[in-house]
């Protein structure tokens, strides 16, 4: 049986590993600059591409600690692998128990930067899953009982906000 990290050497492109390397630096100097009862409360998680049967498969990684030594470093984590949507790998955040914030890293500074979510409100998620169904405006507009032009202006500012 082999540990992670034997595991994914051998599965993963060097230049996503080195990556991986800088961004288990930088998760590891972020947590040890928190309080010791707060080292707990982050899950670094990140994509990268996985090679397996020959065949490149892009794949999100999330690390979760579950205790930490004597000293306060974390000692033993949990980890789970999933398809990811990104397209690109290096993606990478820590986020909390509290998830309004989390931290995104940046390649360029070398560190984690804070982000704020972008939450959406109830009417704009309700417009984003009824238009994920293949509804139209008019038929969304239709079973909300709002006029089309305020459903139109809604999806434009909900994109806008989500950078799309």
């Amino acid at each position: 049986m082999y540990d992670s990290y034997t595991y994914f050497s051998k599965r993963v492109l060097y230049d996503e590993m080195e990556k991986f390397k800088e961004i288990s630096r930088a998760s590891h100097n972020f947590i040890h600059q928190l309080p010791i009862e707060k080292r707990l409360d982050y899950t670094l998680s990140f994509s990268f591409h996985l090679i397996e049967n020959n065949t490149k498969l892009m794949m999100y990684r999330h690390l979760t600690p579950l205790a930490l030594s004597s000293k306060g470093n974390i000692w033993l984590t949990i980890g789970s692998i999933a398809p990811s949507a990104d397209v690109e790998p290096g993606f990478s955040i820590l986020r909390g128990k509290e998830r309004q914030d989390y931290y995104e890293y940046d390649y360029a500074e070398k560190r984690y930067i804070q982000r704020k979510e972008k939450v959406l409100d109830y009417l704009d998620r309700q417009i984003l899953i009824l238009s994920s169904q293949g509804y139209t405006v008019e038929d969304i507009a239709r079973s909300m009982y709002i006029s089309l032009d305020a459903i139109k202006s809604r999806k434009q500012k909900i994109f806008k906000s989500l950078g799309v």
